[in-house]
């Protein structure tokens, strides 16, 4: 993992993209061919069909029609966050997905410094620290 930390951060800035990234950790699955299986894989088909909606509410509709065990626990994780978090955190990747390394960062910097400037990020902090379960 170390060696796969070191190659990606070494990659020189115009050949960051999603076919080069690909293609160097498929070089590394295949020099270690003994990685455990991804956890999610028995779910792939569903993840790919549920979470393609346009919406967070289009999502959530496609949990609850799924109604199989995994789509009924995900539904219970979603339905424990804000609304507000997830609707930005959904416009963030629908966005970041069509723009370049450097506006994806610009726009993690300026969604960080406006989550700050009022209390709902730290009570949001607070409130999930005070309900973990152990």
């Amino acid at each position: 993992l170390g060696a796969m930390e070191s190659a990606l951060i070494s990659m020189p800035a115009e050949k960051i993209n999603e076919s080069q990234i690909d293609r160097l950790l498929g070089d590394f699955q295949r020099q270690s061919p003994t990685l455990p299986s991804f956890s999610l894989e028995p779910h792939l088909d569903q993840i790919n069909s549920i979470f393609d909606g346009s919406t967070v509410e289009e999502i959530v509709d496609k949990l609850k029609a799924d109604g199989s065990d995994w789509a009924r626990k995900q539904l219970t994780l979603l339905e424990k966050m804000s609304p507000t978090s997830l609707q930005v955190t959904f416009r963030q990747l629908t966005q970041g997905a069509r723009l370049s390394f450097k506006d994806v960062f610009t726009m993690e910097y300026r969604l960080t410094q406006r989550f700050v400037e009022d209390n709902d990020f730290f009570e949001g902090c607070r409130a999930s620290q005070s309900t973990q379960i152990v």
